[in-house]
């Protein structure tokens, strides 16, 4: 057998019978050449052939790359014979699986399949809507079950009678399907209208899933990292991270004094021997409402002068005045302009005021958090005597 590939860097050309590594004996022989014009050349050499030698034999061509299969079926006249099996079979229940029996010799009168049912007792399957017992020596099993599925399964083959090993020969191998269930976590969800200085607990439960089990949590698909010891101090009121393991199925982020740092997409990932599961959910930190840090008052001034009226807020809060001269009491937004400004802090300059300039002025400010602030201020103007 000869199998030739190209590839750069060189590939690696490997060989399977049946599903199974194979390696050099006394009547078998691999090896391999690279010609002058760059191709790989693999070849089997096989002496003194047995029913055994045949089988589905595969050439795959690998250089980190990508990976190039072909395959081709070596048939052997002679009494039928099934390869041992060299593994017994993993599946993920819910999902389908797929076995080949490892059939040789010639003719093949036919291959069946069967469901070990207690000691030593064999059903011929099909026996329901998700099985599949396909001519050519295929199992298939639809939507597998832990419970009615993981069994012993028995591929029996027949050869004709009139073949090279005489009468009719039956050969026939047993293979296990282990059916593991990939975990399953319950949802869960973040406290909404969540504000800085609160607490937050986050729970991952894996409600199935065969142990054991492996729980991270991650957070922005990192993983969350808890306070080192002897930092935070949550009876004092600080910032506080800790990830506890309640038991081998659940897991807890707690967090106290939360902050906006902390927003963020917070992810379980359980993990077992056949699949990885996750669930995430966002955690939103709002800041705190805002508070004044500088409040508006009544102010005074004369014709001419520069006017400043403070109005500044915490938390990121976006401040904007509104006006009401004197005459109508209608209030309207103040508009930016040469002589009249809001600055970045919220404060509002009015330069060379004048007598139109008094009235009612209204500070607003809000973060979107709680109602927000305001505070009606009069401003005064006199006239140099």
């Amino acid at each position: 057998l000869k199998c030739s590939a190209t590839g750069l860097p060189l590939p690696q050309i490997v060989w399977t019978v049946d599903g199974q590594p194979m390696s050099d004996n006394w009547r078998l022989r691999i090896g391999d050449y690279v010609s002058s014009d760059g191709v790989v050349n693999s070849y089997v050499n096989i002496s003194n052939v047995r029913v055994e030698d045949g089988g589905l034999y595969k050439c795959l061509a690998l250089n980190g790359m990508n990976t190039a299969v072909h395959h081709n079926r070596v048939v052997v006249l002679g009494p039928v014979f099934v390869r041992p099996f060299a593994h017994n079979i993993t599946a993920v229940a819910g999902h389908g699986v797929r076995v080949d029996c490892p059939a040789n010799g010639h003719p093949i009168q036919s291959i069946q399949w069967f469901i070990g049912s207690g000691s030593n007792q064999w059903t011929k399957l099909p026996q329901n809507h998700r099985q599949r017992a396909l001519t050519n020596g295929t199992l298939i099993i639809e939507s597998i079950e832990s419970h009615t599925d993981e069994r012993w399964y028995r591929c029996v083959v027949n050869g004709s009678s009139g073949g090279a090993g005489g009468v009719g020969s039956t050969a026939h191998g047993n293979v296990y399907i282990e059916v593991l269930v990939a975990p399953v976590i319950n949802p869960f969800h973040a406290s909404p209208n969540l504000r800085e200085g609160m607490r937050q607990m986050l729970t991952c439960v894996v409600v199935d899933g065969d142990a054991p089990l492996s729980i991270q949590f991650l957070k922005d698909d990192v993983p969350v990292r808890p306070t080192p010891p002897g930092v935070g101090h949550n009876a004092d009121g600080g910032h506080e991270v800790k990830v506890t393991a309640n038991d081998a199925f659940s897991k807890s982020v707690f967090i106290s004094n939360v902050t906006a740092d902390d927003s963020g997409n917070y992810t379980c990932v359980a993990s077992n021997r056949v699949a990885n599961t996750s669930y995430s959910t966002y955690l939103n930190v709002q800041g705190m409402p805002p508070k004044w840090v500088i409040s508006p008052m009544d102010t005074e001034s004369i014709v001419d002068q520069k006017v400043v009226m403070n109005c500044v807020a915490s938390g990121q809060s976006r401040v904007w005045w509104e006006r009401s001269e004197l005459a109508d009491g209608h209030l309207r937004t103040v508009i930016s302009n040469s002589h009249m400004h809001t600055l970045e802090n919220g404060s509002l300059t009015i330069n060379d005021v004048t007598p139109d300039d008094e009235g009612v002025y209204l500070c607003q400010a809000n973060n979107g958090v709680g109602s927000g602030l305001s505070k009606l201020v009069q401003l005064k103007v006199h006239v140099k005597n």
